[in-house]
This record gives C-alpha cells, sequence and structure tokens, in this order.
C-alpha cells in the first residue's frame, strides 16, 4: 500500500510540473496564474503526505510460527518453527532477539504439567502439559472377607478426568464386566460389578491398575440343627430346633427349613439373655427317610449385591408306615393287635401306659400336641413360639417352657 502511495505521488509530481513551466511562461505579468497556484499547493501536500508515510515509522512483515506437538505427557519437548526476534514460553523463561531479527526455529522442554501461552510476534499459541502423575482409578470390594461361596459386589472410581477399566479380572481364573454408571458432569467416575467365590483362597481382583484383596474361608458357618423324635410310625410329629448366637440372631437375618418332602416354612427365633434359638415343628405323614435342611439368608449391606443363602444345619427323619394290619409279631413294642386274634382288619394299638399332665389335665400315652411359649416383648407385646410335645408312657417329650396350649401376642 505504501508503495502504491509513494508511486502515485512521483506520478502526479511528473505530470503537473510540465504544466507548471508552460504556465509560468505564459501568465499575466506581475501576476501569478491561479492553476499554477494551485498546483504547487497539491505538489507540497504531496510532498509531505510522501515524508510522513516513508519516514514516520519502519514496517516490518507480521511473523508466523507454527509448533509441534501442542500437547503430551511432562516433561514435553515442543519444536517452535519459523519464531520471530523473540518468543515468550509462557512458563516464564523464553529468547529475546535483537530488533528485526529472526530466531528460526527455537526447542523447548515444559518439565511441568499445566497450560500455557507461547507469543512470539504478536501471535499466540496454546500448549497443553499433562502431569506426571497418572489420574488413577480405586477399586473396593464388599465384603472383603467370609465363608465360602462369598458374593462379592466391586466398585471403581476415578476422577473426573481419570478413566476407568471396563473388564475386571476376579484373580480365581475367572473375568467379568464392570458397567459404568451415570455421573454428573465434574463428578467422579464409577462403574460397579459382582462376583461370587466358590472356593476357600486369597484373590485379588484387578481392574486395570487397581486391585483389592479377597479372603475367602473354606467352611460356611453351621449350627446344631436337631429333630426330636428322629424316627416313629407316620404320622409322625417332629420338633426342630437350632441355637444360634447372637449377632446370628440378630435381623435382618432370616432362616427356612426345608422338611424334606416337598413342604418348606419358616424358623422362629426365640430371642433370650445372651442367645437366641431357632424352634419349628412339623408331622410327616408319609413313610420315608427325609433330610431336613436349615437355611441362613445373610443380607448385603452395600446397595447393589445381592443377600447371601447359605447352608447351616441338616437332620435326618425316619418314618415308618403305620400299622393297618398285622400279626402278633408284627406289632412294635409298646404296640398289641387291636383284638384277641390277629386278623387283616386288626390294627396296632398302644399299649396301656400311663397318661401325661398337659395344660392343667392329662393326655393318654401315644398322643401329641401342640405346645407354646409366650416371650414378653414389652409394651403389652408377646412373641408365640410353638412345637410339638409327644406323651410316651406318662413321658413328655420337648422343651418343659412349651406348656400352654394356645398364646396371643397381646
Amino acid at each position: 500500500m505504501i508503495k502504491k502511495l509513494v508511486f502515485a505521488g512521483v506520478g502526479v509530481a511528473l505530470l503537473v510540473s510540465p504544466l507548471i513551466a508552460s504556465a509560468q511562461t505564459g501568465g499575466w505579468p506581475g501576476q501569478q496564474d491561479p492553476l499554477i497556484a494551485y498546483l504547487e499547493q497539491l505538489i507540497q501536500l504531496l510532498e509531505q503526505e510522501l515524508q510522513i508515510l516513508t519516514g514516520g515509522f519502519n514496517y516490518v512483515p507480521v511473523q508466523t510460527f507454527s509448533v509441534s506437538p501442542t500437547s503430551g505427557t511432562a516433561p514435553l519437548t515442543v519444536t517452535f518453527v519459523n519464531v520471530g526476534s523473540s518468543i515468550d514460553f509462557g512458563d516464564g523463561s523464553g529468547i529475546n532477539g535483537s530488533t528485526g531479527a529472526v530466531i528460526g526455529t527455537s526447542v523447548h522442554t515444559y518439565a511441568n504439567g499445566g497450560t500455557y501461552i507461547a507469543v512470539s510476534g504478536g501471535m499466540t499459541v496454546t500448549i497443553v502439559v499433562i502431569g506426571t502423575q497418572p489420574l488413577s482409578a480405586t477399586l473396593s470390594a464388599s465384603p472383603q472377607s467370609g465363608p465360602a461361596p462369598l458374593a462379592v459386589y466391586f466398585n471403581e472410581q476415578a476422577p473426573p478426568a481419570g478413566q476407568l477399566a471396563t473388564t475386571i479380572n476376579f484373580g480365581d481364573g475367572t473375568s467379568g464386566t464392570l458397567n459404568p454408571a451415570p455421573v454428573c458432569f465434574g463428578c467422579s467416575q464409577v462403574a460397579t460389578g459382582s462376583h461370587t467365590y466358590s472356593s476357600s483362597g486369597i484373590y485379588t481382583a484387578t481392574a486395570g491398575a487397581a486391585s483389592v484383596t479377597v479372603t475367602v474361608s473354606g467352611t460356611s458357618p453351621s449350627l446344631t440343627f436337631t429333630a426330636s423324635p428322629t424316627s416313629g410310625q407316620a404320622p409322625l410329629a417332629v420338633s426342630f430346633s437350632a441355637p444360634i448366637g447372637e449377632a446370628l440372631a440378630n435381623p435382618p437375618t432370616t432362616y427356612a427349613i426345608n422338611f424334606g418332602d416337598g413342604q418348606s416354612g419358616s424358623m422362629q427365633i426365640v430371642q433370650g439373655a445372651s442367645s437366641a434359638s431357632l424352634s419349628a415343628g412339623y408331622t410327616y405323614s408319609s413313610a420315608g427317610t427325609y433330610t431336613a435342611t436349615l437355611t441362613a439368608t445373610i443380607p448385603c449391606s452395600v446397595v447393589g449385591c445381592t443377600p447371601t443363602s447359605q447352608v447351616v444345619g441338616t437332620a435326618t427323619v425316619t418314618v415308618a408306615p403305620q400299622k393297618t394290619s398285622c400279626t402278633i409279631l408284627d406289632c412294635v413294642a409298646g404296640y398289641h393287635p387291636s383284638g384277641p386274634s390277629c386278623s387283616s382288619n386288626q390294627t396296632c394299638v398302644p399299649d396301656a401306659q400311663t397318661s401325661c399332665s398337659w395344660n392343667s389335665g392329662t393326655i393318654p400315652s401315644g398322643t401329641s400336641v401342640t405346645a407354646y411359649q409366650t416371650t414378653y416383648l414389652g409394651g403389652g407385646a408377646n412373641q408365640c413360639t410353638w412345637e410339638a410335645r409327644t406323651c410316651t408312657n406318662g413321658v413328655l417329650s420337648g422343651d418343659s417352657s412349651y406348656q400352654y396350649a394356645s398364646c396371643s401376642t397381646h
């Protein structure tokens, strides 16, 4: 632009000079031609403008530069190409050259993480350097120990700028997937998963660079689970019981019993001052050998995991068929044929035996009753538990504290 103005001014001066000379030779005596005066003023203005434009400042072309790389992990070495007379690297260091000098290429190393703005020749460029400490994730497990089979819930967390692993190695030869959970902007990242360890051992679960140790013992908790009686003729009323510790008695742990004949029920907890016991009753109507199973369902304290059910006791009950016809030799001890002679219509009936005292009365030998126990809970509320008790020749089986024919919870 300046060169164009200079050439234009020179051109005007060259064009108007002959006009001025010609006008000066033919003017009026003692009088200046008005055209000559105008052209002379125009030339003076152009000369002043050219002087200002060419001598008032030094024109320096704008210098552009490129950078490679513009991001990376510290220490990061960056090459600056086509740098001007000076450069500020943005980290407190730089190069100062003489006026008009061009540095060309410069190499600089950023030692620490951060965002830096380099400046040279009026132009800027941004360099992003990641710190040497990685934004790592952490892995936790709940529970970290317990008996087999042990169901474990895994929780992986990472900072907002960190990276989560989506695959977890459980340390027992198997692996699984960690499922990321939706998070808010700027919040920590979370991924969860679960796994059941079936055998005892010490396992190290890993997800990316994060790990956690899980210890699994080989013995499941067991209870002394008993049946009374364990054998007899059908129909056979059986009482089941199991003492439990204070910790296992506390809710929300629950207990269920499978009687082994396709039927099941719940075990009632009788809470004492320092211990507790479980109680249930059942009548087997058909002959056979049955294995009753006691199962404890243990709650999970972490949101997202599944409660664990474990078998904590078994008891075997043998039920003989009911005698409907017999001979003298067929009746078991304590029983005799119903008539003076044994025929197909006769049945085995109990021998004359001593009855048992029960609930302000008596019950004959061979008779079973449902007996209740009442535990006062306070505030006008009671807890009712029951068991089957059988009279055998004057002896009433079962716990003597179960002595009532009925029970009310209020």
